[in-house]
């Protein structure tokens, strides 16, 4: 086994330990040899259900406009006359003697039905779902394929790394193609709706008839909260895992150990299990365990910062971006003593142990701040994260600083190492020393 699979396998080894409920939960285990090619199993399902859905809209929007209400109602050509009237065309007549006209096509009455608004609203919301997820998937691909790439592959790369690079884009490729398929759901919905379309959660009522729909219970159900088909996303990624899931993989590993850091620091979860924060992002509660600890600490995993002018802003956590776009951390702790301002660490993991890769984490300093000014000095200041540091898979005790006060820098996280002196180092620095 090589050292880069043995890595592998104990962060997975670490993580399926931790799922071990949500495991049990879901279906059978995954088996099979670990796949070094096709598309990452952590979008898989995210994939699989924009396919589906690309499929199922066309009966969708056909079985609403069978059984709309009707509008109006239009004359159709018809061969036979039967509950119809003769045409007005004179090409549609034959003379029969001298002096009679006999039709030969006439026309029906049938009626127009229109396609509940509610429903395709309804469907538009699923349609924006799905392109959120997508949207998801897209970044954070991208992030992993720079991160393989920012520093070049070098002639001498493992068979590992390169078959990393050859995986993540043929997954960026599955996911231009998803992409193309909300697009034609967009338009066959507008096509329906026309400029009245507008997205909505509600759940129509009452519900659409017909075979299709009746599928859809369900199906949107996955759509709309992942959460329920966590068990089996975790069968599958921690199965047998694809090589283009393991920068994933390794993000999700580095914040489990942030969570056990914490812990270790004197405090507890505030609930159950901690994995569903880990693999579909959230916040993550900690009470501390001595009631008369002043200390408080609150995790995010992949939150959304929105810009400062956004009407969305701030964050959960109480932060923003400093400029026109989102920024989405891997690892957000915001921390401090009770009654006194808090303060933000970001820690964002790379699987790559490039110098370049670890210093970019560092952009979150200048990114995003405390969305409501505080004073430094006497003057009103957007104050940033004490820390935007990133975590790579060293095999090292100590941190890397790389200032001299600490606010960029490498916390090492090695799975084989074990050594978690570092984290716990950086950990005790969120709150103030009294």
């Amino acid at each position: 086994m090589s050292f880069d699979a043995a890595l592998l396998d104990a962060l997975v080894a670490d993580l399926r330990a931790a799922s071990s409920w949500l495991l049990e939960a879901g279906t059978a285990p995954v088996g099979g040899a670990r796949s070094f090619g096709g598309g990452g199993s952590a979008w898989r399902l995210t994939l699989q259900r924009i396919g589906d859905f690309g499929q199922i809209l066309p009966r969708l929007l056909g079985e609403l406009e069978d059984t709309g209400l009707e509008r109006t109602t239009e004359l159709v050509p018809s061969h036979t006359p039967r509950r119809a009237v003769p045409s007005r065309r004179p090409q549609d007549f034959v003379a029969v003697g001298a002096q009679r006209l006999v039709p030969t096509r006439w026309l029906r009455l049938e009626p127009i039905h229109d396609a509940d608004p509610a429903a395709v609203g309804w469907l538009a919301h699923l349609t924006g779902c799905l392109e959120t997820q997508l949207d998801d998937a897209a970044v954070r691909v991208a992030r992993h394929l720079d991160d393989l790439l920012g520093e070049g592959l070098s002639t001498t790369a493992s068979e590992f790394a390169r078959a990393r690079v050859d995986a993540l884009a043929a997954l960026r490729e599955e996911i231009t193609a998803a992409r193309r398929t909300l697009e034609r759901c967009h338009q066959a919905l507008r096509a329906v709706a026309g400029w009245s379309l507008r997205a909505t959660p509600r759940r129509p009522w009452p519900f659409p008839g017909g075979a299709s729909w009746s599928r859809m219970i369900d199906f949107a159900a996955r759509i709309e909260d992942p959460r329920t088909e966590l068990p089996r996303q975790l069968h599958l990624l921690l199965g047998a895992p694809a090589i283009a899931d393991v920068p994933h993989l390794y993000e999700r590993w580095c914040a489990l150990m942030v969570v056990e850091a914490v812990q270790r620091a004197g405090f507890a979860l505030a609930v159950r299990d901690p994995v569903p924060g880990l693999f579909l992002g959230g916040c993550i509660d900690f009470t501390a365990l001595d009631v008369a600890d002043r200390r408080t600490v609150r995790m995010w995993i992949t939150p959304r910062i929105p810009p400062a002018q956004d009407a969305d802003a701030p964050h959960e956590s109480g932060l923003s971006t400093n400029d026109r776009g989102e920024a989405t951390p891997d690892i957000l702790l915001v921390g401090g003593l009770a009654g006194l301002q808090a303060q933000a660490f970001v820690l964002d993991p790379t699987f790559n142990l490039g110098f370049a890769r670890s210093q970019h984490k560092a952009r979150y300093r200048s990114r995003i701040a405390f969305h409501e000014p505080r004073r430094v000095a006497g003057v009103p200041s957007r104050v940033p994260p004490a820390r935007a540091w990133a975590a790579q898979p060293l095999e090292r005790s100590g941190c890397d600083l790389r200032d001299p006060e600490g606010h960029t820098g490498v916390v090492p996280l090695h799975p084989l190492r074990r050594d978690f002196t570092g984290l716990d180092a950086w950990l005790a620095d969120l709150w103030p020393k009294g």
